[in-house]
């Protein structure tokens, strides 16, 4: 959408043939004339012609006319060289070649300014200003649109404001500053309506419902979608490119609300519509959204069909941005039916076509390329196939996920998941040190990712809060309003019927009114009341709703760091060889693992303040075997199901279990003896408890005394019984028998 303002500001005082009969005609003029400035006019005329058509055309054209400007000389160079840079940064730009764009903007901009040629100055801003936009650079872009409008209200150059208006709605509408795109785009509207010029005021129409989409107001952005289309179809000079771009984006609008039957009509309708121009570039946009559409339904044949079909229109005309997206989803729609050659085929030829640019697109790509590199790898060693092959594999995946995090990245989910890639592809070369590395810019992406979104949806709550609070005042004004209004009425109908016969009876009317009006305004007053204190309510638990729902994300999020630290303490182990250490760290990564299943069940649980111990010990003793034994002991349970803890309470209790767990695990049984363990947690008085843990093991020395153990296992079952303001004691009994008395967190704190 920038792009066809830009072109419409711009060009539309050229001489841009629409007929191949006009530039049989422009070529003729080139050829009788006789005048130098009349061959550069006409060159430039042709080059125009090729504008959509052809960009090598296009620039060959425009290099001809600079070179016969520098064979005159003079007046004619000043006049004519930043007028054909201008063009040329309009040409790229038009085409997505941003950088030769932005090049081309640069010169015309420094000749403009040698020549203090200021309301040229002020037309090229904005094209830099849109070039910034599409680089990402969207504050920049936007204030350069704001200094060209305060340029062209200086010199009262108003002719063009409407165009500016147009481009700076669309920055505003990405830093998300949706009042002021309203504002803007309202401002372009009234511009375009007082010059009579029906293109910009419906292309406004159209950048408006544009607007509306962003901010989710779907009604509104369907309502402006539809007057634009209306505009279009009554326009006296038929503007059919504007009218079909406007197709797209209804379809694209339904395609966002999943109702795929209306986004292929309006989509076909936009195909209808080409049929009576020539428009490749359209072409192949519309054809690739189709398939876009198929491939969201899974229907990948059709998906297929269609992204050919605009590729023959993008490959006529040679438009890298078309091409490379095109490739890019037939990429995708290829790995989808587990075609990987040709899906590493047509991803390889998108990065061919971004290779120059290394944006953000061809980062997102080489992502891709990563991952599936290291999908296949995974089957080769799955399948136990060709183990050189499989390195082959993992190494063009080391490549290709170098490639992406090297690129710029639209958000941070999508660097962080580039991170991710390449940390499970260092971990199965074996690079522990690159992979410590990566987990480290993984855990902090993850904590950024996750303040966004935590601070998004604070912003998200309170503009609701307000915007509903605003709604609601209204309501009361206009009710009062109404009120006041009904008794001002009430009132004339008495005074009209007044008379001084009948005073008394008047007094007695008036005081039967007052009391009725005092008990219809106290009824109004109680309804209002009533509605205010449910709407409170509502958004009292709309706000407990959101709360619940970001501590359920701190649990995943404190589990996910959890398990990171477990992962780095893996890799620093494997450059250990001291036994001793080993086993520290082993014990280490038992207890991070033993409090990371407290914060999983609590994020996974309905009641994400409490955790079921019964099915929290279950899953322990599972973790636990799992690491430390071949053949699990025989596991006896008897523990209620309705028994469950808070995160005060269950964190030390599941490191006191995972401590005597482990103890079991290591040292209770013999070897050729079937190990059998029993725990059982009884709930003494209110708020007591008593955990007990029995093996039919070897059991410990005689000598052994529970408080004089040394060992940091026993010592951190002693100080954790401790700080649930318990104890813990032990005895030989057919094996080992622990017993850990405890209060909960209530009893606790009534304590305290």
């Amino acid at each position: 959408m920038l792009l066809v303002t830009i072109i419409c500001c711009f060009l539309g005082s050229t001489l841009l043939a629409q007929e191949r009969t006009v530039l049989d005609s422009l070529n003729q003029s080139y050829k009788q004339a006789s005048a130098d400035s009349t061959k550069v006019q006409a060159l430039i005329a042709i080059g125009d012609y090729f504008l959509h058509k052809n960009l090598d055309s296009t620039i060959n054209y425009y290099n001809k006319a600079l070179k016969a400007i520098e064979t005159v000389g003079g007046q004619e160079v000043k006049k004519y060289q930043p007028l054909l840079y201008h063009y040329t940064s309009i040409a790229y730009t038009s085409w997505g070649r941003i950088q030769e764009g932005m090049e081309y903007g640069q010169r015309a901009l420094s000749a403009y300014e040698a020549l203090d040629m200021q309301l040229e100055m002020s037309d090229i801003y904005m094209v830099i200003g849109v070039l910034y936009g599409q680089m990402g650079e969207v504050n920049q872009g936007k204030e350069l649109l704001l200094k060209a409008i305060a340029i062209k209200r200086e010199l009262n150059a108003t002719e063009k404001l409407g165009h500016a208006y147009m481009n700076l709605t669309l920055l505003y509408r990405d830093l998300g500053m949706l009042e002021e795109a309203i504002a803007s785009i309202d401002s372009a509207i009234t511009r375009f309506k007082a010059q009579k010029f029906e293109m910009g005021v419906n292309r406004s129409y159209q950048i408006k419902g544009e607007v509306h989409k962003f901010a989710g107001n779907n009604d509104k952005a369907l309502e402006v979608y539809q007057e634009a289309l209306a505009l279009y179809r009554k326009q006296a000079t038929k503007d059919i490119k504007g009218e079909i771009v406007l197709m797209n984006s209804i379809a694209g609008f339904y395609r966002i609300l999943k109702e795929y039957d209306r986004a292929i009509a309006y989509y076909q309708n936009g195909l209808t519509l080409l049929k009576e121009t020539d428009n490749k570039e359209l072409e192949g946009l519309i054809h690739h959204n189709i398939g876009g559409v198929y491939l969201e339904q899974k229907q990948y044949e059709k998906a297929l069909t269609y992204y050919q079909k605009g590729l023959v229109f993008y490959e006529a005309i040679q438009h890298p941005t078309g091409l490379s997206r095109t490739y890019r989803y037939m990429g995708t729609t290829y790995q989808a039916v587990e075609k990987y050659e040709l899906a590493i085929e047509y991803y390889t030829k998108a990065t061919e076509v971004l290779a120059s640019k290394k944006n953000s697109d061809y980062g997102d790509v080489s992502k891709k390329l990563a991952s599936l590199y290291y999908e296949l790898h995974l089957m080769e060693k799955k399948t136990k196939g060709d183990e050189a092959l499989g390195m082959i594999y993992l190494n063009k995946a080391q490549s290709f996920a170098k490639e992406s995090i090297a690129c710029p990245s639209t958000n941070l989910e999508a660097s962080l998941g580039r991170y991710k890639t390449l940390q499970k592809i260092y971990q199965a070369i074996g690079n522990y040190q690159e992979g410590l590395n990566i987990a480290n810019k993984v855990i902090e992406l993850s904590d950024s990712l996750f303040e966004e979104t935590k601070i998004k949806t604070v912003l998200d709550l309170e503009t609701q809060y307000q915007t509903e609070k605003k709604e609601f005042d209204i309501k009361i004004l206009n009710q009062e309003k109404a009120l006041q209004l009904s008794e001002n009425k009430q009132q004339r109908m008495l005074l009209y019927g007044s008379g001084t016969t009948l005073i008394v009876l008047i007094f007695l009317l008036m005081l039967l009114y007052w009391f009725f009006w005092q008990k219809r305004k106290a009824n109004a007053a109680l309804a209002l009341n009533n509605e205010l204190i449910t709407r409170q309510k509502n958004l009292v638990d709309k706000q407990n709703a959101e709360k619940e729902l970001l501590l359920k994300e701190i649990h995943h999020r404190v589990k996910n760091n959890l398990q990171i630290i477990s992962s780095l303490l893996d890799l620093q182990s494997s450059k250990i060889d001291d036994d001793a250490a080993l086993s520290a760290i082993a014990d280490g990564q038992s207890r991070v693992q033993s409090m990371a299943l407290i914060h999983h069940k609590l994020y996974q649980h309905e009641h994400i303040a409490t955790v079921n111990f019964r099915d929290y010990v279950y899953q322990l003793f599972d973790q636990i075997m799992a690491v430390l034994t071949e053949e699990s002991p025989t596991l006896e349970l008897d523990i209620d199901e309705t028994i469950a803890f808070d995160i005060d309470t269950a964190i030390p209790l599941g490191l006191i279990l995972n401590e005597l767990l482990t103890n079991a695990c290591k040292y209770a049984f013999e070897s050729g003896k079937k190990g059998k363990l029993s725990i059982r947690l009884k709930k003494m008085e209110q708020g007591d408890y008593q955990l007990e843990l029995q093996d039919n093991g070897r059991g410990m020395p005689a000598d052994f005394k529970l408080h004089k153990a040394r060992s940091l296992g026993l010592r951190l079952v002693r100080r954790l019984s401790k700080q649930l303001m318990g104890k813990a004691s032990f005895k030989n009994d057919n094996g080992a028998y622990f017993c850990i008395q405890f209060k909960d967190t209530a009893l606790r704190k009534t304590i305290d």
